[in-house]
């Protein structure tokens, strides 16, 4: 029936780690991917740094709405502002990813802040587990990732297309761009999973310098995930539709020349005149 209908199969283990896939051979998933690499080569640098720009347009944008309750100095929406001036500003990727990355820093303590001491991080540093906290980030960017990865590939597109990050072939690089519009709403989750005793202590394993997730705390993350996936945006719409949609608006922007509409904290936001430039 999947091959009739044009259903791909995408096998992923049960921490959703993707494994492989089983793709319908039909014309129109081929020309589907096709097109994609077309409108991708077609774009060149230019085009390729306007949607890198509306990609950290929108992330800003979500970090100012989803992180505005923890901003009690005020200060979160002056340092939004500054980031997206810089961003609309920037001629080149490295200028587009400094703004991004500074602004990234300011955020980093309004988040952690106020969370048990266990849990408390000086900064943000990606795959190193280096304390707790970081440790928690890691796992629910990694449910993320794999998410988006097999969504991408489930609707035909090249996940290893991206646009943002450029490390071309090394990594699915268009799963991560799309998992930055996601970031501050994942935050917010891991930040009321702690509060509300969702992880302690003792649901880490500690080698040398670095953390690790006990088998009993990555099961309940994965399930707090999952329900975060089930839960309703602001239009009563699942996230995991949403980002079902997300995905399907990626593709018609690229395969057939739509305007481009991208997810802030599960609200709809055509990418403005600020974040591309034509």
């Amino acid at each position: 029936r999947c091959m009739e209908e044009d259903i791909p199969i995408i096998l992923c283990s049960q921490a959703g780690y993707y494994a492989s896939e089983i793709l319908p051979e039909s014309p129109s998933r081929r020309e589907r991917l096709r097109a994609h690499i077309r409108a991708w080569d077609a774009m060149g640098e230019e085009g390729r740094l306007d949607v890198a720009r509306a990609l950290i347009w929108a992330k800003i944008t979500a970090c100012a709405e989803c992180y505005a309750a923890l901003d009690s100095g005020g200060s979160l929406g002056r340092d939004a502002g500054s980031a997206l001036s810089a961003v609309q500003a920037a001629e080149h990727y490295t200028a587009l990813l400094g703004a991004e990355g500074r602004f990234a820093k300011t955020c980093f303590p309004l988040v952690n802040a106020g969370l048990p001491e266990p849990f408390l991080s000086e900064a943000r540093l990606p795959g190193q587990k280096a304390d707790r906290w970081n440790c928690l980030l890691d796992g629910i960017s990694s449910l993320m990732f794999n998410h988006l990865c097999m969504t991408l590939r489930a609707e035909g597109l090249d996940p290893f297309l991206g646009f943002l990050h450029r490390q071309y072939m090394r990594y699915e690089t268009l799963a991560a761009d799309l998992q930055e519009l996601f970031r501050p709403e994942l935050d917010m989750l891991l930040r009321a999973f702690v509060l509300e005793g969702g992880a302690a202590v003792e649901d880490f394993e500690q080698k040398g310098e670095s953390f690790r997730l006990s088998g009993e705390l990555r099961k309940r993350l994965i399930a707090e995930f999952e329900r975060w996936l089930s839960t309703p945006g602001p239009d009563g719409t699942a996230r995991r539709n949403l980002i079902d949609e997300l995905v399907r608006r990626l593709r018609r922007f690229l395969c057939q020349g739509k305007s481009l509409s991208l997810l802030v904290c599960g609200r709809w936001r055509r990418a403005s005149a600020c974040a591309l430039n034509g």
